[in-house]
């Protein structure tokens, strides 16, 4: 503990700083509460106050643009996530790059996304689900987060590769959307597991498929979207980055501290408990993440017609 308290000290040439985290969703959201039990592990490694700070809105691109505007001195990370290599694609004058303008760190957690529907939908599969779909042109409609979000990005996907025609409904919250569902103002909605899972617990929202390249250990028996469409899938993930200019040895220290933060055992178990595959990898691996999606959203926009706004 010592030893990790002066490293990043002397990295960082003033022991009386403090570390902050921008998080670009609001208090009390899985990412905002992920956050929170990541930076009371790293105070205890780095004996320094580390300070959460809620910048939401903008689908998430108010606070990344915050972090991209901080002082580059290794005294403000923040978070990133999937949805901002989708917004280059889909937003025009972007305040950020994701992919010139922050230095990744590390990934804090990723899985695939689950698509749910009110238990009064007679629909317990996707094919019947694609069935009700075309027997009902012009009636179904998603809730998303937001255009560019991982939210929107998945239905997209299964519009695309079940020729379906929906309509997606913007909410600011995951709680709004999968309510919503629940009581039939919109038909479906794609999130992470950890969002719906407390209302299909309580048998109001049915998980009729994930997107990931294999099925979920918290739900095995809920099939992918591979399984039907081969090929298709798409996840999410959450972590760390710093701006662009950071020095090199504050990113290396930041870097090695919270990749051991991410392996106690406190943080691992939150982060498995929350239905997500925890991270922790070095950050070339981030990056190339990164680059990937980048790419791999702009042909799913592309492919919708969806031009920048």
């Amino acid at each position: 503990m010592a030893s990790a308290s002066s490293g990043w000290a002397q990295a960082l040439g003033d022991p009386q700083k403090r570390l902050r985290i921008i998080v670009p969703y609001g208090s009390g959201s899985g990412v905002d509460i992920a956050s929170r039990v990541i930076a009371e592990r790293m105070a205890e490694r780095i004996k320094q106050a580390v300070i959460v700070e809620n910048k939401p809105g903008g689908s998430a691109m108010v606070g990344v643009a915050a972090l991209k505007n901080a002082t580059a001195d290794g005294t403000t990370i923040g978070i990133i996530v999937s949805g901002n290599a989708a917004q280059p694609w889909m937003t025009k004058d972007l305040q950020f790059d994701i992919r010139k303008d922050f230095t990744p760190i590390t990934i804090i957690y990723s899985g695939p996304l689950v698509m749910t529907v009110s238990t009064s939908l007679p629909v317990r599969t996707l094919a019947e689900f694609v069935a009700y779909a075309k027997s009902n042109p012009g009636k179904i409609s998603y809730g998303s987060l937001g255009s560019g979000t991982t939210t929107h990005l998945a239905a997209e996907l299964l519009a695309q590769s079940a020729g379906l025609q929906m309509t997606q409904i913007p909410y600011k919250g995951s709680n709004e959307i999968h309510t919503a569902v629940a009581s039939g103002d919109v038909t479906m909605s794609f999130d992470n597991y950890v969002s719906p899972r407390a209302l299909v617990d309580a048998g109001k929202l049915r998980a009729l498929v994930s997107t990931g390249a294999k099925r979920s250990q918290l739900l095995p028996n809920v099939p992918t979207l591979a399984e039907t469409y081969p090929g298709v899938e798409l996840g999410f993930w959450t972590g760390f980055a710093v701006p662009k200019g950071t020095p090199k040895p504050i990113v290396d220290q930041l870097a090695r501290d919270l990749r051991a933060v991410m392996q106690t055992p406190q943080v691992q178990q939150h982060l498995i408990n929350s239905g997500s595959v925890p991270g922790g990898g070095p950050p070339e691996e981030f990056e190339a993440l990164i680059n990937n999606d980048y790419e791999k959203f702009g042909r799913v926009i592309r492919a919708a017609g969806i031009k920048p706004d």
